[in-house]
């Protein structure tokens, strides 16, 4: 057996898409983060079942950390026996780091 990876991520949420629903009552939910370093990084990370009630009370602009399981798996084409490897990131844990900070166009 593999050991399962996991990895935590901090930015700041980019985007936040629909819930997606599949077969056998499987659904989906995913968020596009990125990094605050000098090289940033974007990453979509996927909310599964239960876990997208995670992204209630958060919104675009949010400064998050994510705790993730990396997860690989592989797929072979069947009409060209093309094998293609995918690698997606699961969160299972979601903290708000600090309010997001809203401008306004107050004139004072």
């Amino acid at each position: 057996l593999g050991k399962i990876l996991n990895m935590e991520i901090k930015g700041i949420i980019q985007s936040i898409g629909d819930v997606v629903n599949f077969k056998d009552s499987f659904n989906k939910q995913s968020i596009i983060v990125k990094t605050n370093e000098e090289y940033s990084q974007i990453f979509e990370v996927q909310f599964i079942k239960e876990k997208i009630s995670y992204l209630d009370d958060v919104k675009v602009g949010d400064n998050i950390t994510v705790n993730v399981n990396v997860n690989g798996r592989e797929w072979e084409n069947p009409d060209t026996g093309i094998m293609k490897y995918f690698v997606s990131l699961n969160a299972w844990k979601l903290e708000v780091n600090e309010p997001s900070k809203v401008e306004d166009n107050l004139p004072f």
